[in-house]
């Protein structure tokens, strides 16, 4: 195991900024393809954009 380490002075954060509506950044793609990633890790069926596009943002006892 290594050790990390990092360079240079530590900063103090003074703000942090949390996007969770896609205001600020559109994410859909980062969430299609972490869908993806799981239904392959499982070994699920793999979904269509659309139908993951269907059950994003929603409670999981909507989508299930």
């Amino acid at each position: 195991m290594h050790a990390v380490s990092l360079r240079g002075p530590m900063r103090k954060i003074d703000a942090a900024l949390f996007d969770v509506d896609g205001t600020l950044l559109n994410t859909a793609e980062f969430v299609y393809q972490a869908f993806l990633y799981t239904f392959h890790a499982h070994g699920l069926t793999w979904r269509s954009i659309d139908e993951i596009a269907t059950v994003m943002g929603k409670p999981l006892e909507e989508c299930y």
